[in-house]
């Protein structure tokens, strides 16, 4: 397993982490009710190739994650976990530069969460769970303000 390379908001990366110190990072900024926190976590080095999970947390919906899988897996793209059918509910946050919305549906409890970004960590890969979505494929326009 390569080292995990975690940042939150935008701060600096923090390197050569293993799954248990990212998961109590995230952790204790959840303990903290830090409404819009957001990270990425780079499994290997910091690239393009390398597979990413984001996600960001809202007190009121849970965890949202995404999985940019890279050109280091043979099925590469994007991909959501579409935890409900809530496209009306809805949060905005400012990701680095970028004015971004994300509807409920893509929101599980923290726990869920948790766990899916503990077998990221472990595998660089998104769970076998059949609510992972193409984020191109799923019925939300991206650009909903």
């Amino acid at each position: 397993m390569p080292p995990l390379v975690y940042q939150q908001l935008n701060d600096d990366y923090v390197d050569d982490l293993d799954p248990s110190a990212v998961t109590q990072l995230i952790c204790e900024e959840i303990e903290q009710k830090h409404d819009g926190l957001f990270g990425h976590i780079y499994y290997g080095r910091v690239a393009s190739a390398s597979p990413v999970l984001n996600f960001a947390y809202f007190v009121e919906s849970g965890i949202f994650l995404s999985i940019n899988l890279g050109s280091s897996q043979s099925i590469n793209g994007v991909f959501v976990f579409e935890a409900s059918g809530d496209y009306i509910t809805r949060h905005e946050l400012i990701w680095g530069q970028d004015r971004v919305t994300i509807p409920c549906a893509f929101c599980m409890p923290v726990a869920i969460g948790l766990q899916i970004i503990e077998h990221f960590c472990r595998t660089g890969d998104k769970t076998d769970d059949p609510r992972w979505r193409d984020h191109n494929q799923v019925a939300w326009d991206w650009d909903t303000p």
